[in-house]
């Protein structure tokens, strides 16, 4: 049985992976329970794959898939999501700006709630990064209300039950929205303040299009999602047990 999986989409990511599954192997330790680190490589073009392959002959917990293009945050992972056994479900970039340890933090909030979400402090972004960002999450907040602080944070921490409380697949885009589904789905979910750091390595994969103008053709979406989610309460009726026969004496 494992008990967490880490889920990390990586596309051109070679260079921050082997420090990062270094700290997240350590980070996973102290938590005393089996794990897996899954890296979907979205792709990739440079030597993610092989870097990966790499630190398996070392590393027993980490696991590979590999998609046959890229195909975006969204399908990697959904694509992780899918393979993932534990009952808690871990998801967080592979550029390394998620502190692992940051790990421990959410999970000693969790509690019983079904999800504990990061929300970023101090971010070691570009001014242009964080002001799209702030513009997007406020958009966002004004048409979902959803009351979700940081939507772009990808460190979270899901219990299996309640992701399955979603049911539905990332189409590409809704990686954007894990939280925002969550709720819709009607799990109880907690923000927690966490760090950021800075990228070591490579750059982002995200355009000023990727980062205003697609979320925006996305929220339209996912708003009309809301709008149209079901929302019933449901018990199941067992029927009544059979009296018994009284015995007629022979």
């Amino acid at each position: 049985m494992v008990e967490f999986s880490v889920i990390l989409p990586a596309h051109n990511e070679a260079e921050n992976l082997p420090d990062l599954i270094a700290e997240l192997n350590s980070v996973m330790t102290q938590l005393q329970e089996p794990f897996e680190i899954i890296v979907v490589d979205d792709g990739s073009t440079d030597a993610t794959c092989s870097t990966i392959c790499a630190l398996q002959q070392d590393t027993r917990t980490l696991r590979l898939l590999s998609l046959d293009h890229n195909r975006g945050q969204s399908a990697a992972l959904d694509a992780g999501l899918l393979v993932a056994e534990g009952t808690f479900l871990i998801t967080m970039d592979a550029d390394g700006q998620n502190p692992p340890k940051e790990i421990l933090k959410l999970y000693e909030s969790l509690g019983n709630h079904d999800a504990a979400c990061g929300w970023r402090q101090n971010r070691k972004d570009s001014l242009w990064r964080r002001f799209c960002s702030k513009l997007a999450n406020r958009i966002r907040r004004t048409v979902l209300q959803d009351g979700i602080h940081d939507i772009g944070c990808s460190l979270r921490i899901i219990r299996r039950s309640a992701w399955k409380k979603v049911n539905i697949r990332l189409f590409r885009g809704l990686h954007r929205f894990v939280p925002s589904l969550l709720v819709f789905a009607n799990c109880d979910l907690i923000q927690v303040p966490v760090n950021h750091r800075q990228r070591r390595y490579g750059h982002s994969h995200y355009s000023a299009r990727k980062r205003l103008i697609s979320p925006l053709i996305d929220l339209m979406a996912v708003g009309w999602m809301k709008r149209r989610w079901p929302r019933y309460t449901c018990k199941e009726i067992f029927p009544d047990p059979p009296e018994k026969a009284e015995s007629i004496p022979s």
